[in-house]
């Protein structure tokens, strides 16, 4: 039954009020090939809503998806890690969700070289440790979700990239966990996708847990600041004729968290 599907990748026991409702609702976008636009009150779980309904539709697709979890704060990553651990300890499977949590190089790496792009987080180790080492790391990434600050703590005692080694490790991985810059700044994603063998075809991006799409573009908006600036990424990649439609009810919301002047911003620029 459809009010079923998805719940199996549900993180929480029981799913809270507007959860199956969520990850229906997102089924059927998905489904049709198309981008959603949700918006509910703090404390619903769109985080593991939108979790459960892209792992559901990654694992019914004939060809393999890759879930990218999108968001500018570092918070949410942990957000989502501790999601998939708590749906990999609910299903008990000995398939596990495989993560990778990601952040900036600079971020990651000990003092990366502006000029030539390089860090000095294997600095004088020989090629042999280092290629044994980045092996041991990504084995530690994909064993179970890790933090990023995990990675990171056990790289330096490895003398290891964490940065290189996570980007490596993507193509393993059922989730990717990392900040906006990998989809909408063009540069970026022409340099980061390939390099993690993705395509940005096959993947299903969750925008900070409570928005996800195939193919296209999709957005969550919590304010008026958030729909200024995702309308924006949006319509510098001039794709605004393939975008999502809002559902009259969120127009209707009396949550509040989504502004009339947002709204009609989205309407204005999207059509």
């Amino acid at each position: 039954m459809r009010e079923q599907a998805g719940l199996s990748w549900l993180a929480h026991p029981k799913p809270r009020e507007g959860q199956v409702e969520m990850i229906s609702s997102c089924l059927n976008t998905l489904e049709k090939g198309g981008a959603h636009l949700a918006s509910a009150p703090t404390g619903i779980g769109k985080t593991a809503a939108a979790l459960a309904a892209a792992l559901e539709f990654a694992s019914k697709s004939d060809q393999r998806k890759t879930v990218m979890f999108l968001t500018p704060r570092q918070s949410q990553h942990r957000i989502v890690v501790d999601s998939v651990k708590k749906i990999n300890e609910k299903m008990n499977s000995s398939v596990p969700i495989k993560l990778v949590d990601m952040i900036g190089r600079e971020s990651m790496c000990i003092e990366v070289d502006r000029i030539s792009g390089k860090c000095n987080c294997e600095a004088d180790v020989p090629e042999d440790m280092r290629t044994l080492g980045r092996n041991n790391l990504r084995n530690f990434i994909l064993s179970e979700p890790k933090h990023v600050d995990e990675v990171i703590e056990l790289s330096r005692k490895m003398s290891v990239c964490p940065w290189s080694t996570a980007r490596s490790s993507v193509k393993d991985s059922d989730v990717i966990v990392c900040d906006y810059n990998h989809v909408f700044v063009e540069n970026i994603r022409e340099a980061s996708l390939p390099s993690m063998n993705l395509e940005i075809e096959d993947t299903i991006k969750v925008d900070n847990g409570l928005a996800y799409f195939n193919g296209e573009r999709n957005c969550s908006v919590y304010n008026e600041a958030d729909a200024v600036d995702y309308v924006k990424a949006i319509h510098e990649l001039g794709e605004i004729d393939k975008l999502f439609k809002v559902p009259q009810e969120i127009y209707d919301s009396e949550y509040g968290e989504v502004g009339a002047t947002s709204l009609k911003i989205l309407r204005c620029w999207l059509g």
